[in-house]
């Protein structure tokens, strides 16, 4: 069962939405804990592409524009948290 590498990814999601979810509940001090939940959905986001939409197999170009979206998008939603919270 754990051979399947979608298997163990789907397992990662749901280990790191627990963490998130943690994160977030703890009220850990100045928004750290929304800031890594942020953070680990960008992390979420990867492991889906790679995983479960092929991106892990298309060509340099894809994964690298691919990653360049996902990392930008964490810093835009991690920019307007911090400037409007």
């Amino acid at each position: 069962l754990l051979d399947d590498g979608a298997t163990r990814a789907w397992l990662l999601l749901v280990g790191l939405t627990l963490v998130s979810w943690f994160a977030v509940e703890s009220h850990l001090a100045g928004g750290v804990g929304v800031s890594l939940a942020i953070m680990i959905a960008g992390f979420k986001m990867r492991l889906i592409a790679a995983h479960f939409m092929d991106v892990r197999g298309a060509g340099d170009a894809l994964r690298r524009t691919f990653d360049g979206w996902a990392i930008l998008c964490v810093v835009m939603i991690l920019a307007v948290y911090w400037t409007t919270a």
